[in-house]
């Protein structure tokens, strides 16, 4: 987890700080000739507002902004200290420009490695404008055990379609819904605290959403036709998915309470899987719409839509974007046998990860990027496994008689 230790650095400005400052003052001091040091002139203080909880090997963001302080002009540049071991850190801009009794916003992201020790740990944002220095606040990071992740999925193995979840080496399996109806397509939330899914159990297939322990089901759309396959923005705010409502499949998004319902796609052809970028701004998708179905994206927004690659003779689709936005896995069908692929982002390179004479489908990346979790039927029926991201060491994580499908790891949309 992610905690924000609420802390005030300058009692100069007790009385007008928030108590979400992150960094205090920097004070320049003037002297009056006599050696003895004025009181400050001018400073600037960084403030932050959000709290989040992740898991070792994920992506946490910081926004923050930066105050004129008693007429404070000048440029701050950013910098971050003490981070977790492995961690890197990222900042939206590398500097602001304020101007007197101005206020500037920006982002800070630290990646943390999958081999960050578990506890606290206490990255810093600091600022400096000439001989002005931002006094260092703590920022508690408390991370969970290395190695935790969990992998949600579909099992018929009580016979009925109904969602589980395994740790990541495939112990522990755990059944999350019990309604004996049609549960499918679970996908953790970026926080990892909840599910959403696909289900039947009103009647018809709808989206739902429960805690990450299968609690707390709450349904989301409420439509006579069919609502499936959600996908999680990167921030957990907006859910998208497929929907036939408007006579054909075509991708819309919700806020993650199923409100403010919005069409991003408009075409008689059938667009299908959505899953957005690491960075929220972009979502890949499928579409037959140029009469072979294919791998498109669009902006986060329904704009500037595209496809990525034309593959002859291929049915590309299930696309689904790496955690560092540089590759996308998806599914390629050529002669009625699927296989899992990766592509670079913009579509070129297509890579063959598998290599089977049955299929292979669902992928879903590891948090850290360095496995790809994917449905099988090599062994004789359909299960879980996983390989590293590029397509070596497959091993097999379920093993039952019900078929095992659509997996979904923890900490990713």
């Amino acid at each position: 987890m992610i905690h924000v230790n609420l802390k005030r650095y300058s009692a100069r400005l007790s009385a007008v700080l928030l108590p979400i400052v992150l960094a205090g003052c920097g004070d320049s001091s003037e002297s009056d000739g006599n050696g003895n040091g004025t009181s400050p002139t001018a400073s600037f203080v960084i403030k932050a507002g959000d709290t989040r909880e992740i898991q070792a090997g994920q992506l946490a963001s910081y926004d923050f902004q930066v105050e004129s302080v008693d007429g404070f002009t000048g440029t701050v540049t950013f910098a971050a200290t003490k981070l977790p071991s492995e961690a890197t850190a990222t900042f939206s801009v590398p500097s602001v420009a304020l101007t007197a009794d101005g206020t500037a916003g920006a982002t800070l992201s630290i990646q943390t490695a999958t081999s960050t020790p578990t506890g606290t740990h206490s990255p810093t944002i600091v600022g400096a404008s000439g001989s002005l220095s931002s006094q260092g606040a703590e920022t508690l990071i408390v991370l969970s055990a290395t190695g935790t992740s969990k992998i949600a999925f579909m099992s018929t193995r009580d016979n009925d379609e109904e969602l589980y979840v395994i740790d990541a080496d495939g112990s522990n399996p755990t059944r999350l819904t019990k309604v004996q109806k049609t549960d499918r397509t679970p996908v953790f939330s970026p926080d990892g605290s909840k599910v959403a899914f696909q289900s039947g159990r009103d009647g018809n297939a709808e989206i739902y959403v429960m805690a990450a322990d299968g609690s707390n089901p709450t349904r989301l759309t409420n439509d006579g036709a069919i609502d499936e396959d959600p996908a999680w923005s990167p921030d957990g705010s907006k859910v998208a998915f497929t929907t036939v409502r408007d006579g054909n499949f075509e991708i819309y998004v919700m806020k993650a309470d199923g409100t403010d319902l919005t069409r991003l796609t408009n075409n008689d052809s059938s667009d299908l899987w959505p899953a957005w970028s690491p960075d929220g701004t972009q979502i890949v998708f499928a579409s037959d719409r140029d009469g072979n179905l294919e791998i498109y994206v669009m902006d986060a927004g329904g704009g500037n839509q595209k496809r990525l690659a034309v593959r002859e003779g291929f049915i590309d689709q299930e696309p689904v974007w790496s955690p560092d936005g540089t590759k996308v896995a998806f599914v390629s069908a050529v002669g009625g046998n699927s296989e899992i692929y990766v592509m670079n982002a913009d579509g070129t390179n297509p890579t063959r990860l598998t290599d089977n004479k049955v299929s292979d489908e669902n992928p879903a990346w590891s948090p850290d990027g360095t496995q790809i979790a994917f449905a099988s039927k090599r062994d004789g029926n359909i299960e879980i496994y996983v390989m590293n991201a590029d397509g070596t060491n497959p091993t097999r994580l379920t093993n039952d008689p019900g078929v095992d499908s659509h997996p979904s790891f923890s900490g990713m949309p």
